[in-house]
């Protein structure tokens, strides 16, 4: 069973890096190509259209279609254990060690 939840959440990761390398090029291109780093406002949109784009997927698990509300949760869960973000720099705000980790 941890098979099928691992490949699961990666399937997931993969959709959802698809969705956010789209809503980002734009911002990549320029910080790339003109060393433009990316206003407040256009990473928020950006990361609204990730957001939106990843909430269309319509997963399936062990053969079973998720509804929308589970679907859309399983991207949630995701990005709060933080695995993926919406942001372009989602890893630097929000991707630290496991304060657990430390005690």
């Amino acid at each position: 069973m941890q098979e099928q939840i691992d490949e699961f959440n990666n399937d997931c990761i993969a959709r959802w890096r698809n969705c956010h390398d789209e809503v980002h090029r734009e911002i990549n291109l320029d910080l790339k190509m003109f060393g433009t780093a990316p206003s407040e406002k256009d990473i928020v949109l950006a990361a609204l259209k990730c957001v939106d784009a990843v909430r269309k997927n319509e997963l399936i698990f062990d053969e079973t279609a998720l509804d929308t509300e589970l679907s859309n949760g399983q991207f949630y869960l995701l990005s709060n254990d933080p695995l993926i973000g919406w942001r372009i720099d989602w890893e630097e705000k929000y991707k630290h060690d496991d304060p657990k980790k430390s005690l």
